[in-house]
């Protein structure tokens, strides 16, 4: 049966995930159910499909749960499933997802970013900092601009200046620091801190500045009672329109 009929008339049960899985499990090697790549594809996006109309957290803890003990997923394959589980868990309980990080094979910087984004949209706390530790020091896999924004928005809102001017260094280090998007995560950074010269020297040092730099520095600035130059800034951004 396809994941697609599971979900019509309200008939996606306990019974209907074991007849998925059961298909594969009547053999005693998943790959000697697939001749190839192209049908492991299929049945990533068999995977994907399924876990995409998952109706609640209790069905997804049975497919999870299935998909674990399959006899003898490829790592690539069981790396595939165990991150969309992910995906779903991590905007409904990041706690779960943040256990299920650790029984991917092969995490992608994908995974590390998803929950460091349900992270940030529930009680933020400082576990972006600490998965990003993580990526540093295994130095795989490789973190991307939207890491770097995960935690420096962390760093923000903790705050945690000392660990964000760390992230800093590694931005710099990285060759990242070009990008606009990360700078602007940096300016952002500094002035919700209260660092308005750190934050003006980031700004300064923007070849391309957009309106949500412009608004993280006159921001900054008002924050910390610097009016003048807030109205300053204001006016500037005004003329170069």
């Amino acid at each position: 049966m396809e994941p697609e009929n599971f979900f019509k008339a309200q008939s996606f049960t306990h019974s209907s995930v074991c007849r998925f899985f059961a298909t594969k499990k009547n053999s005693t090697n998943f790959e000697e159910a697939t001749t190839g790549r192209g049908e492991l594809a299929e049945e990533e996006e068999r995977f994907a499909s399924l876990i995409r109309k998952c109706p609640s957290m209790r069905i997804l803890n049975q497919i999870h749960a299935h998909i674990l003990t399959h006899p003898r997923l490829p790592p690539s394959t069981l790396s595939f499933a165990l991150s969309k589980v992910l995906c779903f868990a991590a905007y409904r309980n990041v706690q779960y997802a943040k256990a299920l990080l650790s029984q991917i094979p092969y995490p992608s910087i994908f995974s590390y970013n998803t929950v460091m984004r349900g992270v940030l949209l529930q009680n933020p706390s400082p576990e972006p900092i600490f998965l990003f530790r993580r990526l540093v020091q295994k130095k795989f896999p490789i973190s991307n601009t939207f890491t770097l924004a995960f935690v420096l928005k962390c760093c923000s809102l903790l705050p945690a200046f000392e660990e964000g001017k760390q992230v800093h260094k590694h931005v710099i280090a990285s060759g990242l620091g070009e990008n606009l998007f990360v700078r602007t995560s940096l300016l952002n950074f500094y002035t919700k801190c209260e660092e308005v010269e750190l934050g003006r020297k980031v700004f300064d040092e923007m070849t391309e500045k957009n309106v949500v730099a412009w608004s993280a520095m006159i921001g900054g600035y008002a924050k910390v009672g610097m009016v003048n130059e807030a109205f300053g800034l204001f006016r500037r951004c005004k003329r170069v329109g």
